[in-house]
């Protein structure tokens, strides 16, 4: 039986996912997945803890189109939400401060915007930045959050909108 997933299995597990996986897994691993979740505790701690074999979990998992990294990529999504620091969060996993979470880490937290979206919202805003009226021959584009990811925020179109560097970054001040 496959859980509501997408094809990658690393992609955040969301509330909803964890609590039909929850229903779903041998008991014998649920505490684990759901310290993996909740905590953010690594895969040799849940292991040592809960006295289990790594592939034997991560079997069970996949059984339902899941992996360990979905559900720590989860926990991290969760804090990140909460509006919890990149440095806060790293410190709670036991990261050095000066490690950073890798690139595949966070363009998996974020979500990426397919080409195909991106062209969507260029052309629905007209190739022009919503607050200043800019286009490309002016400044480079953007395309930005109105609900930032860390707040909430998904990748949906009614989400995103065209901005152009300036704007993006704040420097256009006196628009906003």
């Amino acid at each position: 039986m496959v859980l509501i997933n997408d094809q990658s299995n690393t992609h955040p597990v969301t509330e909803e996912e964890m609590s039909l996986l929850k229903e779903k897994i041998y008991h014998k691993y649920k505490a684990a997945a759901e310290d993996c979740y909740y905590n953010g505790s690594s895969l040799t701690q849940v292991c040592k803890k809960y006295n289990i074999h790594r592939r034997g979990f991560q079997r069970e998992l996949k059984k339902f189109n899941f992996c360990y990294m979905g559900l720590r990529y989860g926990h991290i999504a969760r804090e990140l939400s909460k509006g919890f620091s990149i440095k806060s969060i790293r410190s709670k996993l036991g990261l050095s401060i000066r490690e950073d979470l890798n690139k595949t880490m966070q363009e998996k937290l974020r979500g990426e915007i397919s080409p195909s979206k991106r062209w969507r919202v260029l052309k629905r805003d007209n190739f022009k930045c919503v607050l200043c009226g800019a286009d490309c021959n002016d400044r480079k584009l953007h395309i930005d959050h109105i609900i930032p990811i860390s707040e909430g925020g998904t990748n949906d179109l009614k989400n995103l909108r065209v901005l152009c560097s300036s704007c993006n970054l704040g420097r256009n001040t006196d628009l906003k």
